[in-house]
């Protein structure tokens, strides 16, 4: 799985599929979970990369590594 934000690696997506199986409704505090458990429902379609150059607060519900995640909770 690639980040949304900076394209880098965050984990297989078998991995990130096996943590949503096993975390159950716990998944829900993770949105990169979230979202990786809604493609697998058919409910979520793959995001659409921002042409800003800035980390934007829209970003924060996408599939992005820590560091992304951390600079989209802090933009304002």
């Amino acid at each position: 799985m690639i980040c949304e934000v900076c394209s880098a690696v965050i984990a297989p997506l078998d991995q990130l599929r096996w943590l949503v199986k096993k975390l159950g409704p716990l998944a829900y505090g993770n949105p990169t979970l979230v979202l990786v458990g809604g493609r697998e429902l058919k409910v979520v379609e793959p995001g659409v990369k921002s042409s800003s150059q800035d980390v934007l607060r829209q970003q924060r519900v996408s599939i992005a590594c820590p560091r992304c995640r951390r600079k989209t909770s802090l933009a304002v």
